[in-house]
């Protein structure tokens, strides 16, 4: 019989109200063509906005942050960006850099 593990605990993030949004986009296949969901999710109250787009390059991002931030009322102090393509210009990670925005 093999030892089980123990799960590590979760440990929640918290950011102050109006400090930070989380911004990626996902991509999803209709029968029709693909599309791609712009998400922007408040840190503090996890509130989600999501509009779907053709594309996923920057004039797409901004127009919908602009959306994000009028349906939200304002503007976070701070975004953070998982490594989006339409953010994210070089991949210096193989040459022991960094990912350049």
């Amino acid at each position: 019989m093999r030892p089980t593990s123990v799960p590590e605990p979760v440990i929640r993030f918290e950011t102050p109200a109006g400090r930070q949004a989380q911004v990626d986009f996902a991509r999803f296949r209709f029968a029709w063509g693909i599309r791609y969901a712009l998400l922007v999710v408040l840190g503090y109250s996890r509130l989600l906005w999501c509009r779907f787009y053709p594309r996923q390059d920057m004039p797409t991002l901004i127009d919908g942050l602009e959306e994000a931030f009028l349906a939200f009322g304002g503007v976070p102090q701070e975004l953070l960006f998982d490594q989006m393509k339409a953010v994210i210009t070089r991949d210096l990670r193989l040459e022991g850099g960094a990912l350049v925005a």
